[in-house]
């Protein structure tokens, strides 16, 4: 979101600071979520590749009987069974947290909602590692805003507008306004 459209919206400064400073956070939470999950999974990566050598290394250096051999074979079988897990965790992880900051920038008023608008999309969507965004998103979200704007806000920038005060407002007109008799 940039100041500059705020501006064209009409909004005083401190409105802006305040827009700004709100979605700046929103997003900041996401984008620490992401790095935390990278971090994890480097270390997870690291993890696997010194337990892979650690098995190599054994292998080569030892005398196995039929049945010791048979074990270490489980073991590998095992060992690329929690690789291929670990793999679909952190896609799964890296698209959700790439989902979840594409709903937190589109404006929208409920998110489960649009989840569940997105729901067909995802089933087939892949995430792009270079860009750190899900391939074809932000062209579905857009025919998401065209054919549902009842999912988001006005603008959808995530301010809801109101309509300023009169300025040659009587005290009656703001009595009547506040219900007052």
């Amino acid at each position: 979101m940039k100041r500059k459209f705020l501006e064209e919206l009409g909004l005083e400064q401190e409105q802006i600071d305040a827009v700004m400073k709100e979605y700046g956070s929103s997003v900041e939470s996401y984008k620490t979520t992401i790095s935390q999950f990278e971090e994890d999974l480097v270390k997870t990566k690291e993890e696997l590749a010194n337990k892979a050598k650690s098995l190599e290394e054994f292998e080569q250096k030892a005398n196995l009987s039929e049945e010791q051999a048979k074990e270490l074979q489980q073991l590998k079988e095992s060992y690329e069974k929690q690789l291929e897990e670990q793999e679909k965790k952190i896609k799964t992880t890296k698209l959700n947290s790439a989902l979840n900051v594409a709903i937190a920038k589109s404006g929208t008023v409920d998110e489960v909602a649009l989840k569940a608008h997105l729901s067909d999309f995802l089933e087939e969507a892949e995430f792009d590692d270079e860009s750190g965004t899900i391939k074809g998103l932000d062209e579905k979200l857009s025919e998401i805003k065209q054919e549902k704007t009842y999912l988001f806000k006005k603008g959808a920038t995530g301010v809801e507008h109101k309509e300023a005060p009169k300025v040659d407002t009587t005290l009656e007109e703001i009595n009547k306004a506040m219900g007052v008799k």
